[in-house]
C-alpha cells in the first residue's frame, strides 16, 4: 500500500472509524486519485470544491436571478476547469415552464457560463452583451427554434426558467473532506484548509439556490423612526430593467420577516392582492404609497426593496408625548402590541381605543385591521392621559352595573 494511503488508514483508525468505512474509504481515494495519490494531493482541495458544487445537483434560475447564476458560473466554473481531476460528465440544461421541461442539450463545466449566458439573452431579453469565454455547446439557432416552440403554446416566455441538472456523482465528498483533515493534520497550510477556501464557501452558501436573505437592517424600528432595509450582498445583483441599483431582491419569506407577518397574511396582501386597501382621493398617488412594487416568474413573486421601504415608512405613526424621548431608543417588534394586549393594558372599552388610541398612540399598521401598538405609550397613557383615565373610569362603572342588573 502507498505511503500517503497507509498514513491515511492511521489516522482513521485514530479517529474511531469503523473497518468497514475505513476500507471503503481507501477504495475511494484510490478510485479518485486514479492510483496517483500526490497529484490528487496537490489537487485535493479543487476537488473537494467540485464535488460540493456536483452537490447541489440542479439549479433553476429565471430572468430574475440569472445575472447573480451567470456571475456564480463564471468565477466557479474558470475555477473548477483548471482541476486535472474535474468531471467529463455532461450538464444537462432544459426550459423549465412550472410543470414540465423542454430541453435544450448537454452542457458542460468549460462552456456552463458560456450557454446559460446565450440562454439568458435571447429568451429574457436581457441586453447584457454576449461576451463568451467559449464556444457554447448550444448554437443561436437551436435556442431561438425552441424559444419559437414555446410561444406557440401560449406561454410567457419571460417568466420561464432555465433548469440545469448535473449528472450525480458516484464519489462522496465525505472521503474528501477526511482526506482533507488528514492533510491539514499532518501539515496544516492554506492547501489544506478547506473550510477557509472561497470557492469551497461559494459552493456550499452562495449558489444560485440561495435565493433570498439578501437584505440587511439600515435602520431598526423604533417608536419614532420606521424599520429601513438595505441590500445585504451587492455581488448578489439581479437583473431589472437594466437599473444600476438592484432592486426586486426579496421574496415572499424576506417580506414576512421584514414586516412581522405570518406567510399566510403576506400571501393574502401582498401575493394575491387585487385592489389597494385604503382608498384616498389620488389614485395614482396611492397605487406609488401604498403598493410594495413586485414581479412574478414561474419560480417565485420578487418585492422591491425601494417600495418597501416606502411602504414601512408610510404605515409608521409617530405620535408624540411626555414620555416619548425616554423610550423612543427601544428597538424592534417585541415592543409592539396588538389590540387584545393593547386594551389589557389601557383597559378601556374597545369602542373608545377604536375611536381615540391611534391618535395619541405610535402605530404601525402594515395591513388594514392588524395595527400594532407602541407598548411604552401604552403603558404611560393608561396612567398619564385624562382621557383614558376617564375611559377607565366610564368601563369600570359600567361594569358595577353591568353586575348589579345581573344579580337583580
Amino acid at each position: 500500500m502507498d505511503e500517503l494511503l497507509t498514513s491515511f488508514q492511521k489516522y482513521l483508525f485514530s479517529k474511531q472509524c469503523k473497518e468497514k468505512t475505513i476500507k471503503s474509504y481507501l477504495y475511494q481515494i484510490e478510485k479518485i486519485s486514479n492510483g496517483e495519490l500526490d497529484f490528487l494531493k496537490r489537487h485535493i482541495i479543487p476537488t473537494l470544491v467540485q464535488e460540493m458544487e456536483f452537490s447541489n445537483r440542479e439549479y433553476f434560475i429565471d430572468r430574475i436571478t440569472s445575472s447573480y447564476a451567470l456571475r456564480y458560473f463564471e468565477r466557479m466554473t474558470s475555477y473548477l476547469i483548471k482541476n486535472p481531476f474535474v468531471s467529463k460528465a455532461p450538464i444537462t440544461v432544459y426550459i423549465f415552464d412550472g410543470k414540465k421541461d423542454y430541453c435544450i442539450g448537454d452542457s458542460a463545466l468549460e462552456t456552463l457560463y458560456d450557454d446559460i449566458l446565450l440562454i439568458n439573452c435571447i429568451f429574457y431579453e436581457n441586453s447584457q452583451k454576449l461576451h463568451f469565454r467559449n464556444t457554447p455547446s448550444f448554437d443561436e439557432m437551436t435556442v431561438h427554434t425552441i424559444k419559437s416552440e414555446l410561444q406557440k403554446k401560449d406561454l410567457n416566455i419571460k417568466n420561464l426558467a432555465i433548469h440545469i441538472v448535473y449528472l450525480k456523482s458516484d464519489i462522496k465528498r465525505n472521503v474528501l473532506t477526511k482526506f482533507c483533515d488528514f492533510l491539514y493534520d499532518t501539515d496544516p497550510t492554506e492547501n489544506y484548509n478547506y473550510a477557509g477556501n472561497h470557492f469551497y464557501y461559494m459552493a456550499c452558501n452562495e449558489s444560485p439556490k440561495k435565493v433570498g436573505d439578501n437584505y440587511k437592517v439600515l435602520q431598526p424600528l423604533t417608536s419614532k423612526k420606521p424599520f429601513q432595509i438595505a441590500i445585504k450582498d451587492s455581488t448578489r445583483t439581479y437583473y431589472h430593467d437594466d437599473e444600476e441599483t438592484p432592486d426586486l431582491i426579496l421574496i415572499k419569506t424576506d417580506l414576512a420577516k421584514i414586516l412581522n407577518l405570518d406567510h399566510k397574511t403576506i400571501r393574502k396582501n401582498f401575493v394575491l392582492r387585487k385592489k389597494i386597501s385604503f382608498v384616498k382621493p389620488n389614485k395614482a398617488e396611492l397605487i406609488k404609497t401604498y403598493n410594495i412594487k413586485s414581479d412574478e416568474t414561474i419560480l417565485d413573486i420578487y418585492f422591491s426593496l425601494s417600495s418597501t421601504n416606502e411602504f414601512l415608512k408610510d404605515k409608521h405613526r409617530f405620535v408624540k408625548n411626555d414620555d416619548s424621548e425616554q423610550h423612543c431608543h427601544l428597538e424592534g417588534y417585541s415592543y409592539w402590541y396588538k389590540k387584545g394586549q393593547a386594551l389589557k393594558i389601557l383597559k378601556v372599552s374597545p369602542n373608545f381605543f377604536d375611536q381615540n388610541i391611534q391618535k395619541i398612540c405610535s402605530h404601525i399598521e402594515y395591513v388594514s385591521g392588524c395595527a400594532r401598538y407602541f407598548s411604552k405609550d401604552l403603558e404611560y397613557l393608561s396612567t398619564h392621559d385624562k382621557n383614558v383615565l376617564n375611559a377607565q373610569k366610564r368601563k369600570e362603572i359600567y361594569s358595577i352595573k353591568s353586575i348589579r342588573k345581573r344579580k337583580t
